[in-house]
């Protein structure tokens, strides 16, 4: 018996079902980049404003419970937390008595940018530290429960998406993503 087809029935061609199949490939390719290497590279950066952040609410509670102002000084690849002493007229790095508040170094590729009033700070690198003596942080924590308010912007090379951390006077923040897109 010889099977005859209906007529206005017909089936999909192999060129058809080909370039539904690349379609289909594309489309998981993206999705792939997308959650794959990327998205971890995306983590890593939110990790380390995060970070930034939490040791920031910290030091800022320290502040008010101990009564003295607590600053800190951001480089273009790291931060630290320093203590102001009124008698000497002095700002003593934390991270010597208090692993916590430590300097801590970013992962090699992410760099920081901060700014305050709309307006770029430039960051002194680490090769240009005069040894401690003329520390002067860019952001104030202060025991009255004021904030130096900034935004501090992290990119990094293996991330398409920038990170922005909004702190306003009181201490509110506020975490923003950029997306610069492929």
């Amino acid at each position: 018996m010889t099977s005859r087809r209906a007529s206005g029935q017909r089936g999909f061609t192999l060129i058809e079902i080909m370039v539904v199949v690349i379609m289909i490939g594309f489309i998981a390719a993206t999705i792939m980049v997308k959650t794959g290497a990327f998205s971890k590279g995306e983590e890593n950066l939110r990790e380390q404003v995060r970070r930034f952040n939490v040791l920031r609410n910290l030091a800022w509670e320290q502040a008010q419970i101990e009564g003295r102002s607590i600053g800190i000084q951001i480089e273009t690849d790291r931060y630290a937390f320093y203590s102001y002493d009124p008698l000497t007229r002095q700002w003593t790095e934390m991270g010597v008595d208090n692993d916590l508040f430590r300097s801590r170094e970013l992962e090699a590729g992410i760099e920081l940018d901060l700014r305050m009033e709309n307006q770029s700070v430039e960051l002194p690198k680490a090769d240009e530290e005069d040894g401690g003596l003329n520390v002067n942080p860019q952001v104030l924590l202060l025991a009255s429960g004021e904030v130096t308010p900034f935004a501090l912007y992290a990119r990094a090379d293996f991330s398409d998406v920038d990170v922005e951390l909004v702190v306003d006077p009181l201490g509110e923040t506020e975490l923003i993503e950029h997306d610069r897109g492929f």
